[in-house]
């Protein structure tokens, strides 16, 4: 398609029945999608790619463990990342920004993992935790965001080593404190 847009391709999806050791991306460009990767019940690696312009989000992580290392994820309507159904993922080294008309950058829902040395910055919400969510979010900049934390339900999402900066208004990292 000459201009395509948002929604306009079909998407990626690697299925509970993907082989978890050959589901492997590296430095891809995936665009354009409903969702431009789903990784459904399984675990996929995908490393030094960028995932942008989705209709509704970047990455779908339903269930499963994927492994995402130094991915660029924005520009999508819905989140750049929405983790559930007890998806237990390895994030690291992502930058992830200008999600949703800025809305979420993670978006937690009944879900763990571990999120580490990620840019969180310009969504409306960096990270959202709902349900029973309890990821480990570990040495993280989240930063420009309407709201930098927003923690409901029974979510205890395991929060340290972080720089927490420049959020607007009804931001508040756990301590209180915004720089």
């Amino acid at each position: 398609q000459a201009s395509p847009g948002r929604g306009d391709w079909g998407h990626l999806v690697f299925a509970q029945t993907s082989d978890n050791l050959e589901s492997r991306i590296d430095s891809a460009v995936i665009e354009y999608a409903e969702r431009n990767l789903h990784c459904e019940y399984s675990s996929p690696y995908v490393a030094n790619s960028i995932l942008r312009e989705a209709a509704e989000m970047n990455v779908l992580v339903q269930g499963g463990s994927p492994y995402l290392k130094n991915n660029r994820i924005y520009n999508s309507n819905k989140s750049g990342l929405y983790i559930m159904a007890s998806a237990a993922p390895t994030i690291s080294g992502c930058e992830i920004y200008n999600n949703a008309y800025s809305y979420y950058g993670f978006y937690f829902i009944d879900s763990g993992g571990t999120v580490t040395n990620c840019i969180v910055r310009n969504n409306h919400y960096g990270m959202y935790f709902a349900g029973a969510s309890s990821p480990s979010v570990l040495k993280n900049m989240i930063t420009r965001n309407q709201r930098g934390l927003d923690i409901r339900n029974t979510s205890k999402p395991v929060i340290n080593s972080y720089t927490f900066d420049r959020n607007d208004s009804g931001a508040a990292p756990l301590d209180g404190k915004d720089k």
